[in-house]
């Protein structure tokens, strides 16, 4: 139902930055992992670890905006295996390397 996805959205909130599992989430919602997947989608219009992704990208523009810790403390905090991966995943999301995303906001700020 709804609300069960509703409920696991919650935990992918509070956990963006953890490797929570499908099994998990599925077992918040009370559904088995492949009925959830399939009402996430329907729900989000994404799978699980799209919007986890997401909600990865938007920690990380947050970062990137408020704070001027170095790129990579930010791709191992937001637990990304590299600062290059991270660069990569950001860039596709944002079009922008994280420093340029970073440079960008700094100058409209001005």
């Amino acid at each position: 139902s709804s609300a069960d996805v509703d409920e696991s959205l919650q935990l992918l909130r509070r956990n963006a930055s953890s490797d929570i599992s499908i099994q998990a989430l599925a077992e918040a919602a009370r559904l088995s992992p492949s009925v959830f997947i399939r009402l996430f989608r329907r729900h989000t219009g994404m799978t699980p670890g799209d919007y986890r992704m997401r909600l990865r990208m938007d920690q990380a523009r947050l970062l990137l905006e408020t704070t001027a810790r170095p790129v990579t403390e930010i791709a191992f905090q937001l637990n990304f295996s590299s600062s290059q991966y991270f660069a990569n995943v950001f860039r596709r999301f944002t079009g922008l390397t994280p420093s340029a995303y970073r440079k960008a906001v700094s100058d409209r700020k001005k």
